[in-house]
């Protein structure tokens, strides 16, 4: 793999988190963080499950009376924050590009 960046072929691919068992790669020479390229689609759904705990929480203060209950609202509300913008950093964060094949033809 090469990094996106640079052009670098020191990509390692990052030890498991807390958060993430595929957390990507890194660049050995500019450092940079990639995503792993089979991972747009959780982010995007994680992106999706953070907008839907937003939109609770809309619903909960306007239409359920949420105003008896505001701070359970604004905990669900900086839940879906928090998941919604961990998906953006990651959807953000480039991804390797395969090596090209170095097939030497005599």
């Amino acid at each position: 793999m090469e990094c996106p960046k640079c052009g670098s072929s020191q990509v390692k691919r990052l030890p498991p988190s807390q958060i993430s068992p595929h957390p990507g790669y890194q660049c050995g020479e500019c450092g940079i963080k990639m995503r792993s390229s089979g991972m747009l689609f959780v982010y995007l759904l994680t992106l999706l499950i953070g907008i839907a705990i937003g939109a609770v929480m809309v619903y909960m203060l306007i239409e359920e009376d949420g105003g008896n209950r505001p701070f359970q609202a604004a905990w669900l509300g900086a839940a879906g924050l928090i998941v919604a913008g961990y998906s953006v950093m990651q959807i953000a964060r480039p991804v390797p590009r395969p090596q090209p094949k170095t097939d030497e033809v005599e």
